[in-house]
């Protein structure tokens, strides 16, 4: 079974969006965290974008 979680911030000052993810990221999480990942991109317009994997457990090749 696939567990994994988003949390996201954004600072207008620097435009960056920080994004954190955790638990496992496989073919059953990778397209709702795809599709909740580009929402965040598309909303913010960041002019930087922070990924920070520290979290994560697994990460399959679909989470490419």
């Amino acid at each position: 079974m696939s567990d994994a979680s988003v949390s996201v911030a954004f600072d207008p000052a620097t435009e960056v969006l920080d994004i954190r993810l955790s638990g496992e990221i496989d073919i059953a999480s990778a397209p709702a965290l795809r599709a909740e990942l580009l929402s965040y991109v598309v909303r913010h317009r960041p002019a930087r974008l922070l990924v920070q994997l520290d979290e994560v457990t697994f990460f399959g090749a679909e989470g490419m």
